[in-house]
């Protein structure tokens, strides 16, 4: 919670909130909560923020959370945050969407649209792009993923 008296335009001051880091999963679990569960709702809490409410916080790792002893999640150290306008979330939504149902020609238009890519690029081959990154990683466990390789293939 914020304390508002020692809060101001570019200040935020919060009570301290107890819980169990994010990152010591054996804690978590000797605790009880379901560790699945938990990141499930922490994308929940992101997707939510992010392309419902137009905000995000910038910097939501695993060292920036907590679990309370009741299993909410608490979130802070807010020294990076933004707000995305309506069009920007539309554009997001529709990707994640795309990425989701498998629609590499919808992710492609998109991307095309909001002017990611430049209009001079063959439509037809960004969209295969796409797809050659997005399918290896569809079943995989979030521990077989190597975000580094997945950029890297994505931005060439």
């Amino acid at each position: 919670m914020p304390v508002w008296g020692m809060t101001g335009r570019r200040v935020l001051t919060s009570d301290w909130a107890e819980g169990l880091p994010m990152g010591d999963v054996p804690a978590l679990q000797a605790a009880g909560h379901d560790t699945a569960r938990i990141g499930q709702r922490v994308l929940q809490m992101f997707l939510t923020h992010a392309l419902r409410d137009g905000y995000f916080h910038g910097d939501m790792h695993q060292g920036n959370l907590k679990v309370g002893a009741n299993g909410e999640i608490i979130i802070y150290d807010f020294g990076i945050m933004g707000e995305i306008d309506a069009y920007t979330r539309r554009i997001y939504a529709e990707i994640l969407m795309g990425f989701i149902q498998r629609d590499y020609d919808l992710v492609a238009r998109v991307h095309f649209e909001a002017g990611y890519v430049p209009a001079d690029r063959d439509r037809a081959e960004f969209a295969r792009a796409l797809r050659a990154v997005g399918e290896p990683i569809f079943g995989a466990d979030a521990s077989q993923i190597s975000m580094a390789n997945l950029l890297a293939y994505l931005l060439k």
